[in-house]
């Protein structure tokens, strides 16, 4: 389940019976609107990633699973209004063929202003930063620089002015919004569960690795240049990867995960 705000409107989208869902509620949970996409020849239709626009326009960011020759994949950007009529879709041109035809894209997307940032992750090829227009122009393609071996891994976020933090496998970077390097360093045999990308150009890192008690869990803060500000252990605790961002949210961050049979939350 993914989900985004419009003003005071929460919208989520999910996929039920193959088909990808939006919906929109307000702040008191009553109903707004509700669609529903499946791609055309698609067997699954699932939703990546959803992000509002300063219009209240709802971008989401979709894997269309299709079985045609040479091609399994389909990696597209859907835009609603904010009443949730459907605007466009855009689908990614050229897909990388990785191994034998294979193209299972994850990803993320932002929206700032006239642009549409979109990072594509695809096993076995380079991570790379597209950026289109609310024309549906692909304005720029930059395969970015980041570890070969980046395994299943990895978590993006975007900071308000659509530069990108990528935290993969012992890894982690911040990039322009054009895709140029800024700063990265090494975790070693740390996996990241959570990347928040600030508005100041801080990062807050939720990593785990395996310990002899099961997952040990930390909290990681980088100042703008890549400086580690403080590292900090959480409980051990399962940190949800699905988890988004509040970029908002200068003075505090909130994180959740689970315990066994619990949820737990750690301000």
């Amino acid at each position: 389940m993914l989900t985004t705000t419009i003003a005071l409107d929460i919208v989520h989208a999910g996929e039920r019976g193959g088909k990808m869902f939006v919906e929109a509620v307000d702040a008191n949970g009553g109903p707004r609107w509700s669609v529903e996409y499946a791609g055309v020849g698609a067997r699954a239709t699932r939703p990546l990633d959803a992000a509002a626009d300063a219009t209240g326009a709802v971008h989401i960011l979709g894997y269309e699973w299709v079985d045609e020759p040479g091609l399994d994949g389909r990696l597209v950007v859907l835009r609603y209004s904010p009443e949730g009529s459907f605007e466009w879709r855009w689908e990614r041109p050229n897909p990388p063929a990785v191994n034998s035809g294979s193209y299972m894209p994850r990803g993320g997307l932002t929206v700032t202003g006239d642009e549409i940032h979109v990072v594509e992750v695809n096993t076995g090829g380079p991570i790379v930063l597209l950026r289109i227009d609310t024309s549906q122009t692909l304005l720029a393609e930059t395969s970015l620089a980041t570890p070969a071996d980046f395994g299943n891994d990895v978590r993006p976020d975007f900071a308000p002015d659509g530069a990108l933090v990528l935290a993969t496998m012992g890894w982690i970077g911040r990039f322009t919004r054009d895709g140029d390097p800024v700063w990265s360093d090494d975790l070693g045999g740390r996996r990241p569960a959570v990347v928040v990308a600030g508005s100041d150009g801080d990062v807050f890192l939720v990593f785990y690795t395996f310990g002899p008690s099961g997952h040990e869990t930390s909290l990681r803060h980088y100042a703008g240049d890549g400086t580690i500000e403080w590292t900090t252990a959480l409980p051990p605790v399962i940190v949800m990867a699905g988890a988004r961002s509040g970029t908002g949210c200068d003075t505090a961050v909130l994180v959740g995960g689970s315990l066994p049979g619990e949820m737990f939350e750690d301000l």
